[in-house]
């Protein structure tokens, strides 16, 4: 992983960043995550289109450290429209369901400083103080009755700051999408 403004690439940092984006933890952990927003979620569930719903949530950030750090999210989801999908040549009505996840402050602010707290490169300059942000944004379609997904797609993107001029940051942007 080469950093702006680094001489030459960290491979060791690669290697634990391959080691832990390819770790059971962590894909045992997006399966989880997939499986709640597409069906547990809506288990029982009355929801009206249109209407925004408040939740809250915890993702596993893809970060390379072990264990993994879990982050507390408040999200809203909504049934945007209904729309014609299919399954087996049968027309069906589905559901578009989107989620947008957002950090808690407090969470956040102790994740930033767990994780980049000491970071070497941080806090050389007055004013240097880690940032990060993070957003999860989803979309489910699926049929109400049964929920079984159509399709599926997440993008979580994540943003640190380790300077306050922007030249030191890192960026991570998990994007996937599965249709069934």
């Amino acid at each position: 992983l080469g950093r702006l403004n680094a001489a030459k690439s960290d491979p060791e940092n690669f290697e634990r960043f391959v080691e832990t984006g390819t770790s059971r933890e962590l894909l045992e952990g997006r399966v989880a995550e997939d499986w709640h927003r597409m069906v547990s979620r809506w288990i029982g569930k009355r929801v009206a289109v249109g209407k925004e719903y408040p939740f809250d949530d915890v993702v596993l950030l893809p970060i390379p450290r072990s264990p993994l750090p879990k982050l507390a999210m408040h999200g809203t989801y909504s049934v945007s429209r209904l729309e014609a999908c299919d399954r087996s040549g049968a027309a069906q009505t589905c559901a578009v369901l989107q989620m947008h996840l957002k950090p808690d402050d407090a969470d956040l602010k102790r994740i930033t400083q767990e994780v980049y707290g000491n970071t070497p490169t941080a806090g050389k300059d007055p004013g240097d103080v880690p940032t990060m942000e993070v957003t999860v944004d989803a979309e489910v379609v699926t049929e109400p009755d049964g929920l079984l997904p159509h399709r599926y797609a997440i993008t979580k993107k994540i943003t640190v700051n380790l300077s306050a001029d922007g030249k030191n940051s890192q960026h991570t942007l998990d994007q996937r999408e599965a249709t069934f």
